[in-house]
C-alpha cells in the first residue's frame, strides 16, 4: 500500500526519522524516546557532512562528496548543491559560509531518498520504511509525462530568464548564472542541483537558438 510519502522526492529530518521510526511524522513524535534518538543521529552527522564539505577545500582530496574521514556524514539536498557549485564556480559561495549561516540549520534541511537510504545502510538503522521510491512510483520523479509541445514551452521560459536576467552564456565551459540561479532557488528554499541546472539549460539552448540580448 502506497502513501503521500511515497511521492514526496526529498523529505525534512523529522519526516525522515519519524517515518523511519515506523510513525507519522509529526512533531510530538520527538517525545518518543527511539525517534528522538534518530533525529539527534541524523543532526550529528549532518555535521559530520558539513565538516567533510569544508575540510574538501582545505585539504582536497579525490573522494567524492559524502565519503572519507567521517563515514556516516548525512548530506543535505542543499549542502550537496552548495558543494557541487563551489567545485564548479570558483565565484560560488564558498561552502564555509553557507554552513556558518542560519541556512545550514539542521531543523531547516532537506534530504534526498538517495542520501537517506545511504545513511540508513551505514548506520546499521533497521528502518520500517523503503525510501527508495517505489517503481510504480517512478513517474513521480520524472517529467517523462510531460507532452513534447509542454516540455519545450517550459524550456523556452527557462532559457529566456536564464539569458535575460542571470546572464547566462551558451557555450561557456563555466556558467557564474548556473551558480546563481542554484543560489536564488535554495534561498527560496526550493533547491535544485546545479547539474540538473547545467543541463536543462544546456537542452533549452541547443533547442531553441535565439539572439543574444
Amino acid at each position: 500500500m502506497t502513501t503521500h510519502w511515497d511521492t514526496v522526492p526529498d523529505l525534512s529530518a523529522l519526516q525522515m526519522v519519524c517515518l523511519a521510526a515506523g510513525e507519522e511524522p509529526d512533531q510530538a513524535q520527538l517525545q518518543k524516546e527511539y525517534v528522538n534518538h534518530l533525529y539527534e543521529l541524523a543532526a550529528e552527522d549532518y555535521g559530520s557532512a558539513c565538516s567533510q564539505a569544508m575540510m574538501h577545500f582545505l585539504e582536497p582530496s579525490n573522494e567524492p562528496p559524502g565519503h572519507g574521514v567521517v563515514p556516516y556524514g548525512l548530506f543535505s539536498v542543499r549542502l550537496r548543491n552548495t558543494f557541487d557549485s563551489a567545485l564548479d564556480d570558483p565565484d560560488a559561495i564558498p561552502v564555509s559560509d553557507w554552513v556558518e549561516s542560519s541556512r545550514a540549520e539542521f531543523a531547516a534541511q532537506k534530504f534526498s531518498r538517495a542520501d537517506i537510504s545511504q545513511w540508513i545502510d551505514h548506520r546499521g538503522i533497521q528502518s520500517k520504511y523503503q525510501f527508495s521510491p517505489p517503481r510504480e512510483h517512478a513517474q513521480a520523479y520524472s517529467d517523462d509525462h510531460l507532452s513534447a509541445r509542454e516540455r519545450g514551452s517550459f524550456l523556452k521560459i527557462i532559457l529566456g530568464v536564464a539569458l535575460t536576467k542571470y546572464g547566462y552564456t551558451r557555450g561557456a565551459e563555466r556558467n557564474s548564472a548556473v551558480a546563481r540561479i542554484v543560489e536564488d532557488l535554495d534561498g527560496l528554499g526550493i533547491p535544485v542541483s546545479d547539474d540538473k541546472i547545467r543541463s536543462v539549460l544546456r537542452e533549452a539552448a541547443s533547442r531553441f537558438p535565439t539572439s543574444e540580448p
